[in-house]
């Protein structure tokens, strides 16, 4: 199982499924009109995992260093 993550803005993230850490596999850059790269499109790899609970943390590479998270139930 895979699913995907859009991220405005720049940050260092974490991702766990079930409280285990998973792994970005793959990460496309979204742009604006003018291209230039305002966030991602981040695809994690949670293989192994019939259902359960997805967490992604991002924490801003800019201060404040704002901290964001998502959560995801899948059944």
């Amino acid at each position: 199982m895979y699913f995907e993550v859009l991220e405005l803005g720049y940050g260092n993230d974490i991702a766990k499924m079930n409280g285990s850490a998973i792994t970005c596999v793959m990460s496309n850059p979204v742009t604006d009109s003018s291209g230039i790269v305002v966030g991602f499109i981040n695809y994690y790899d949670a293989s192994g995992f019939l259902n359960g609970s997805a967490e992604v943390k991002s924490t801003s590479i800019n201060y404040p260093y704002n901290t964001e998270v998502d959560l995801l139930s899948i059944k």
